[in-house]
């Protein structure tokens, strides 16, 4: 486990070579830094309350939040933090942290394959009017389940060389324009024709600049 202790004020005063191994510091790095140097944005708020119920005496158990070691990963913790009391007043709190990125990990993924049979089952009992409903229902799930913000559905003609537009998702629409049957020549396409002129996958990174 990884342990560090942090004064009152919320500065590490102490550190152990497990916490220093997987957060990437050095100890005298680490030294300098706060309790909100650690935590992931949107997870700040929620720890540093938890560290002030500590400071107001009282044992934290299994609280989870989010690291950001110094390489920019995500570590996803459970933390333990116990006041250190001298006389009546908290001086320190001493937490003990459990990395349980791999347990997330294998959550996310037991999820995502629950939510693929749960969208199997669904396609299996429900009857659409179209064709065309039925490949707006696969797409909406396929961007869902890929965690994707857009995706479509073309139709092409190998022996036209050309493509038909098919289906749009919703979050394309608001970004993109283009009218539902129009033809393309797969030579005029844009680079979101690139996965069939190459026949593999393709990646763009830098979508708007292209």
């Amino acid at each position: 486990d990884m342990i560090h202790i942090i004064d009152t004020s919320g500065k590490i005063i102490d550190v152990n070579p497990k916490e220093l191994q997987v957060m990437g510091y050095t100890r005298k790095e680490y030294l300098k830094m706060t309790l909100p140097d650690l935590i992931r944005p949107d997870y700040r708020e929620k720890t540093v309350n938890v560290f002030k119920l500590a400071l107001e005496g009282k044992r934290v158990h299994l609280c989870e939040t989010v690291y950001i070691n110094k390489n920019g990963e995500t570590i996803y913790v459970e933390v333990n933090a116990v006041p250190q009391i001298e006389g009546d007043k908290v001086v320190s709190v001493r937490a003990i942290v459990r990395d349980i990125t791999k347990r997330k990990e294998n959550e996310k993924a037991l999820k995502l394959n629950e939510d693929r049979l749960e969208a199997l089952l669904y396609l299996s009992r429900v009857r659409f009017d179209t064709d065309e409903k039925l490949i707006e229902f696969a797409l909406e799930e396929g961007v869902r389940l890929t965690n994707s913000k857009g995706g479509y559905f073309h139709f092409y003609d190998p022996g036209k060389k050309g493509m038909r537009h098919g289906v749009w998702s919703k979050e394309v629409h608001q970004v993109c324009e283009s009218g539902s049957g129009t033809h393309y020549s797969l030579s005029q396409a844009g680079i979101w024709a690139d996965s069939l002129r190459l026949n593999q996958p393709v990646i763009h990174n830098d979508y708007l600049n292209m």
